[in-house]
């Protein structure tokens, strides 16, 4: 045993060389481990924040897909029923919409220029149906 410590490189050191030497060792060791862990720690900090961003993205995109299907609703409304304020809440949510668009980091810009086109086409369309149901006689 004692030939195997010789071979090793411990048995022509001193106690207090050897001493130091495993504390040298243990170091290399903790700083490695350190050095593995700032980097994986890094690696998921990253992950996270990738789905942080894609979840901003989906939370902005149900929010433009539910205030489509409320402003389709909202149109509905005034076009059967003649109410103003489905007309007004329209007009609310395009407003909120657009500036969702125009403001919009989260979107992708060829989505959100589609949107765009498709919105406005949408408001304009719905405006000529509000002009045309103000000069129907009631």
């Amino acid at each position: 045993m004692e030939r195997i410590c010789d071979v090793v490189m411990f048995g022509a050191l001193k106690l207090k060389q050897k001493v130091f030497a495993s504390f040298f060792i243990v170091g290399l060791f903790a700083t490695a481990i350190a050095g593995h862990s700032y980097y994986s720690f890094d690696n998921v900090l990253n992950n996270f924040k990738g789905f942080v961003d894609f979840s901003n993205r989906a939370q902005v995109n149900l929010e433009l897909v539910r205030n489509v299907s409320e402003i389709q609703r909202q149109a509905l409304i005034y076009t059967y029923e003649g109410h103003q304020s489905a007309a007004e809440q329209v007009h609310t949510l395009y407003d909120g919409m657009r500036l969702t668009l125009h403001g919009g980091e989260n979107l992708e810009s060829v989505h959100a220029d589609l949107i765009r086109k498709h919105l406005q086409s949408y408001m304009q369309a719905f405006e000529q149906l509000q002009k045309q149901r103000d000069l129907q006689p009631s």
